[in-house]
């Protein structure tokens, strides 16, 4: 109630429907899950991760080890040169090992669209489609990007208040607007 004169009517029903069915972000849980990850990580991969510079890696590092909670690791991680929002992002990209190039996806994925506007991805020059999976098989690259996706997916199904299934990137039907 509090959020609801902030969004569309429709969004609100949404999220409210999203609430009742426990997929929301249980704090705990991501905590839980971020610290797990970040623990099993060699630290040297922490030099490969997006946003690192100047030795952040080591001060991670140093983090990950004495942190017990995710705000504890933000305070340790914390410098006057970096805000606080740099840091959050390169604590998830480190658990989740993304790496420091992230290059833009091969392919257009769509989410959810109009049953009329659909025609118009047959102009796009990308490959475009509502399977994730059927886009991770058109090359290379766009297997690597749809895993790192999956990775995603995956991860925030961990951290909900009712865990989900794994592989929801492959087989979540898409939404009609």
């Amino acid at each position: 109630p509090d959020w609801e004169p902030f969004v569309p009517a429709r969004a609100a029903e949404l999220y409210g429907r999203a609430a009742a069915d426990g997929l929301l972000l249980d704090g705990a849980r991501l905590e839980t899950a971020v610290l797990a990850l970040l623990r099993m990580q060699d630290p040297a991969n922490f030099a490969q991760v997006r946003g690192v510079s100047e030795g952040l890696e080591n001060r991670l590092t140093a983090a990950v080890r004495e942190a017990v909670s995710l705000d504890d690791l933000y305070t340790r991680l914390k410098t006057k040169r970096y805000p606080h929002a740099r840091l959050r992002r390169l604590v998830l990209d480190a658990a989740l090992g993304f790496p420091a190039e992230l290059p833009m996806p091969p392919y257009l994925h769509v989410l959810g669209a109009r049953k009329a506007a659909l025609p118009r991805l047959k102009q796009a020059s990308l490959p475009a489609a509502t399977a994730l999976a059927d886009l991770a098989r058109t090359g290379p690259e766009a297997a690597k990007i749809s895993r790192l996706h999956n990775k995603a997916v995956d991860f925030s199904s961990l951290c909900r208040e009712k865990i989900q299934p794994m592989g929801l990137a492959f087989t979540a039907k898409p939404v009609v607007i």
